[in-house]
Formats: structure tokens, C-alpha cells, sequence
């Protein structure tokens, strides 16, 4: 699944407002969008993923090995 801002958002928003029992005005829309997008701009130019790979071999032996990608 892609990174989502406005999902992100959405979620922030509500843990805080369950957390406070309080309704965040409308501008904190705004600015959780902005916070939100911000840092799935940064996950996305500088995050790589790095991620051990385990399998079976042709032969049923077992294989390791590593995957390196990019966050989308």
C-alpha cells in the first residue's frame, strides 16, 4: 500500500481526538495535511528498505539473502 497523506491525517487526527475527548478545529485539517505530506516526502526521497529474504532452493535446500528498495 502507498504511503497516503490524507489517510495519515485522518488517523493522527483521530487518535488525538479520542485521546483528548475533544474535537480539533478545522484548521488542524489543514495542518496535519501539511505535517502529513511533509514527512511522507521525506520517507519517500531518503527512506530505503533493507530486508532479510528466506526461501527454499530449487533443490529444497534453504536460501537467505538480502532485498534492498525504495519507499513509494
Amino acid at each position: 500500500m502507498a504511503l497516503n497523506a490524507t489517510l495519515m491525517k485522518t488517523l493522527i487526527k483521530t487518535k488525538i481526538e479520542s485521546a483528548t475527548g475533544n474535537a480539533m478545529p478545522d484548521i488542524a485539517d489543514t495542518v496535519w495535511q501539511a505535517v502529513c505530506e511533509g514527512i511522507i516526502q521525506h520517507f519517500i526521497s531518503a527512506g530505503i528498505v533493507s530486508s532479510l529474504v528466506v526461501g527454499t532452493s530449487a533443490t529444497g535446500g534453504p536460501v537467505t539473502g538480502t532485498a534492498t528498495g525504495t519507499i513509494t
